[in-house]
């Protein structure tokens, strides 16, 4: 069984920006994300047999949602699993929708339902305590233009973010 996740995929550019931000704004940081695991979650899977991920597939190659744009000004603490992230300071409706279609198609597959308290955010670190307070806010403009089905890996070097397949926005 492999741990899935649907994301939207930071381009390079914009994965370097967030680093840039998160070195110069918190240099001390100890327990930051690394640049190739930045991503904004859309639907967590869980673990997920090769039937059901096959099936997920079929089901996305059918998915019609048009590319994202978001501006991350905003930065915020999940106090329970201890992350920092950055947020956009608008959400558009077509995210949500988006959000709710993969949640629903996870559904049809014996998924659970984690949409209803959906807040997107790309996380900057984790294990660390609120830095939620720093005076130099982002200002990180992205345009996502792919939804990614992502296999999360534990390795002896941490977590891994595996793109298994991903499907183009229009």
């Amino acid at each position: 069984m492999k741990r899935l996740f649907f994301a939207l995929e930071v381009p390079d550019f914009e994965k370097c920006a967030i680093t840039l931000w998160r070195e110069k704004t918190l240099p001390t940081l100890t327990s930051s994300v690394i640049t190739d695991n930045l991503h904004l979650t859309l639907c967590f899977l869980g673990n997920t047999d090769i039937e059901i991920e096959q099936n997920l597939i079929a089901k996305l190659n059918h998915i019609h949602a048009q590319k994202i744009d978001l501006s991350f000004t905003k930065i915020g603490y999940f106090k329970k699993p201890k992350v920092l992230y950055i947020q956009p300071n608008k959400v558009p409706e077509h995210l949500l929708y988006l959000v709710q279609q993969l949640n629903e198609i996870a559904l049809s597959e014996g998924g659970v339902l984690n949409y209803l308290d959906y807040k997107p955010h790309i996380t900057v670190a984790r294990k660390t305590s609120d830095h939620s307070h720093i005076i130099l806010s982002p200002d990180i403009k992205i345009q996502f233009t792919d939804i990614v089905l992502y296999h999360s890996q534990c390795t002896k070097n941490g977590l891994r973010y595996r793109k298994l397949r991903n499907w183009p926005l229009n």
